[in-house]
C-alpha cells in the first residue's frame, strides 16, 4: 500500500540533507509499550455534557430559546517550563442558540461543573454530526426529497460547505446547514445540494443544484462514503516506550476530536521526550485548507477534529485509544469508507511506533499519522483523500500547516540555524521571527539547538527525505515561520476560506537563547480525480543527542 512503498524510500535521503545516527546497540530489541491513562473516563465526561445541558445557570442565560451544544471537549495543555503536566481537566463547550441566531462558547473546569465563563461570538460553528443527522430528518419531512430518501433513491452525504453560505459567516445569518442528496445508482434521482434552515426547518435550493462555492454535478469521484460515523471524543494518554528496560520516547498523545485550536488540530502530541530528555511541548496541525483552480469550488477551511471509522484490530487501551496488533486500514489503504474504530490507533511497525487516525471534513478525508523510530527521527504525516463528490474530480490544492514547538531542554535557551549547501559557512543563524521558504536544490532546512547542552534537532522539509511537500504558491502564503513561543498563538486565527494568517505573528521578536515554535507548511495538487492520494510531511531528526 502507499503508506509501505512511502516507507521503503525513506533511507534514499538526498545528499546534504540531515541524517540520524544509528540508534546505538543498547538501543537494540523490542519496543514495548507501557500506557498511562489519567484525566477523566469517557462515560464522566459524558455525564459532565448531560450536567451542563441541565446546569440551571446556563439556562438562565438561554432562557426560553432553542440551542444546542455541538461539541464538548477536554482541553490539554503542553508543561512548558518543567512545570507539572497539565492533565485535562478544563474543558470548552460549542454550542449554537436557533431562537437568538447566536453561537456561544463555554469555558470550565470538570472539577466545577457549575463554575464556568459564557460568551457569544459572531461566527457560526462547524455543524456536529448530531445536527447534520437533524437536519437530515428535516428534509425527510419534504413532501418531494423525503420520499426519495426514505425510498433510498437519493443518500444524504455532509458537503462542503457545511453551511450556507459558510461556517465562520456572522450569525446574523440564518443557520442553515448543508445536505447533500446524491443519487443511488438507476434511481434517475436529480444530484443536489440543498440548505436546511434550522430554525424555520424550510429547505433552500440553489441555481445549478449546489450553493456558489460547491458543486453537484452529474461526474462524481472518488469511492462512495459510509453509513459509518463521523464525530467528536475526548481523552489522552501517555505513552512510555521502553527498549531493553531502557526509556526511550515518552509523550502525551490527545485524540483529534479534544486537539487544540478553534478547527482542532489531528492529532495532538504534547511533551515530547527521547532518551529522557526534551523534545516538543507540542507537536500538531491547527489549518488546513483547500483552493480550487479559478475557485470552481471553495475555497474551503478543513477542520481536523472531526473523527472518521477506520479499521484497527487490536485491544481498546480507554475510550478513542487502541493498540492494534497490525497496521490499520484508513480510506487510502484499503479504499472503502468503513471501520470499526474511531479515534487514535498505536502499534508498532518495525522500529518505528506509529500514532493514526482517520477524519473527515465534508467529504474530504485526512489521515494524520505520526511516527517514532528508535533513533530519535519522528516523522510528521499528512495524507489526503476524499469520498464521493463532485468538487474534487476539479484540479485543487491542499494546504496544511505544521505547529511544532520545540522545547530542547528547558525550553527557553534554544537557537535557530539555517542550512544551505551553497553557502560557507552553510548554516547560518536566524536571529529574528522570519517566514521562510524551500529551497530544495540547496538542501535547506533547519536545526534547532540547545545552546547550554549543545543537543540539536534539525526539521528537514518531506522533499529531502523522499516525500513532495510542494512549494509556497500566493494562496499558501509561505513554507515555514519561525517563532517565540506565545501561548496565544496555538491556531492563526483565520475564518473560512482564507489564507493561513501566520504572517501576522512575525514582529521582529528575538529568536536567540528563546522558546521556539515552528509552523512547516505543505501543500499537495490534486489533479487525478480518480482516487490519488499523497502524503506529506517534514522529519524531525536528532543531529546530536
Amino acid at each position: 500500500m502507499l503508506n509501505l512503498l512511502l516507507l521503503a524510500s525513506l533511507p534514499c535521503v538526498a545528499q546534504g540533507a540531515p541524517q540520524a545516527p544509528p540508534a546505538p546497540p543498547s538501543l537494540q530489541g523490542e519496543l514495548r509499550f507501557e500506557f498511562e491513562t489519567h484525566g477523566p473516563t469517557q462515560a464522566e465526561i459524558t455525564k459532565y455534557q448531560e450536567v451542563l445541558r441541565q446546569n440551571e445557570t446556563l439556562r438562565k442565560l438561554l432562557q426560553n430559546t432553542e440551542f444546542k451544544i455541538l461539541s464538548f471537549r477536554m482541553e490539554a495543555i503542553p508543561g512548558k517550563r518543567r512545570s507539572a503536566t497539565n492533565y485535562t481537566t478544563g474543558y470548552e463547550a460549542i454550542g449554537f442558540n436557533y431562537t437568538d441566531n447566536t453561537g456561544f462558547r463555554i469555558h470550565g473546569d470538570v472539577r466545577n461543573i457549575d463554575d464556568f465563563t459564557f460568551e457569544t461570538f459572531e461566527q457560526q460553528p462547524i455543524p456536529s454530526n448530531e445536527e447534520f443527522l437533524d437536519a437530515v430528518n428535516i428534509v425527510k419531512e419534504d413532501p418531494q426529497l423525503g420520499p426519495l430518501l426514505k425510498q433510498g433513491l437519493l443518500r444524504a452525504y455532509p458537503p462542503m460547505p457545511p453551511l450556507v453560505p459558510d461556517p465562520w459567516h456572522p450569525s446574523s445569518a440564518p443557520r442553515a446547514l448543508g445536505v447533500g442528496l446524491m443519487p443511488t445508482q438507476g434511481s434517475g434521482a436529480r444530484h443536489e445540494i440543498v440548505g436546511v434552515s434550522m430554525a424555520s426547518r424550510n429547505i433552500l435550493h440553489f441555481a445549478g443544484g449546489a450553493p456558489p462555492t460547491s458543486g453537484a454535478g452529474r461526474t462524481v469521484c472518488n469511492p462512495p462514503p459510509s453509513a459509518g460515523s463521523s464525530g467528536y471524543g475526548n481523552g489522552e494518554l501517555t505513552l512510555h516506550i521502553t527498549v531493553a528496560n531502557q526509556p526511550l520516547w515518552d509523550f502525551r498523545v490527545v485524540r483529534p476530536g479534544a486537539s487544540s485550536g478553534q478547527d482542532g488540530s489531528g492529532i495532538e502530541v504534547l511533551d515530547i521526550r527521547y532518551r529522557g530528555k526534551s523534545v516538543l511541548a507540542q507537536a500538531h496541525l491547527p489549518v488546513l485548507n483547500v483552493e480550487y483552480d479559478n475557485n470552481a469550488c471553495g475555497p474551503y477551511r478543513d477542520w481536523s477534529d472531526q473523527e472518521h471509522d477506520f479499521d484497527a484490530t487490536g485491544r481498546d487501551i480507554i475510550n478513542g485509544f487502541r493498540h492494534a496488533y497490525s497496521p490499520p486500514a484508513t480510506l487510502p489503504d484499503d479504499g472503502t469508507d468503513d471501520g470499526n474504530f474511531r479515534g487514535v490507533a498505536i502499534y508498532r511497525d518495525g522500529d518505528e511506533v506509529v500514532l493514526k487516525s482517520e477524519l473527515s471534513a465534508g467529504w474530504y478525508r485526512y489521515i494524520p499519522e505520526w511516527r517514532f523510530h528508535r533513533n530519535g527521527t519522528i516523522q510528521a504525516l499528512w495524507t489526503y483523500d476524499a469520498v464521493q463528490n463532485s468538487c474534487t474530480c476539479r484540479r485543487h490544492h491542499h494546504h496544511s500547516y505544521f505547529r511544532l514547538d520545540f522545547d530542547l531542554g528547558d525550553g527557553t535557551q534554544n537557537t535557530i540555524e539555517e542550512y544551505d549547501h551553497s553557502a560557507s559557512p552553510r548554516y547560518a543563524a536566524l536571529t529574528t521571527e522570519v517566514k521562510k521558504y524551500k529551497d530544495n536544490p540547496n538542501y535547506r532546512h533547519w536545526l534547532i539547538k540547545d545552546s547550554v547542552t549543545g543537543d540539536s534537532y534539525a526539521l528537514a522539509p518531506g522533499n529531502l527525505v523522499g516525500r513532495d511537500d510542494g512549494v509556497a504558491d500566493n494562496f499558501h502564503r509561505g513554507d515555514a515561520w519561525f517563532l517565540k513561543y506565545n501561548p496565544n498563538e496555538i491556531d492563526d486565527g483565520g475564518g473560512w476560506g482564507t489564507e493561513i494568517r501566520v504572517d501576522n505573528y512575525v514582529n521582529g521578536e528575538s529568536l536567540v537563547n528563546e522558546d521556539i515554535v515552528i509552523w512547516y507548511g505543505t501543500t499537495f495538487t490534486h489533479e487525478d480525480p480518480y482516487g490519488m492520494t499523497h502524503v506529506t510531511g517534514p522529519s524531525i531528526i536528532p543531529v546530536n543527542w
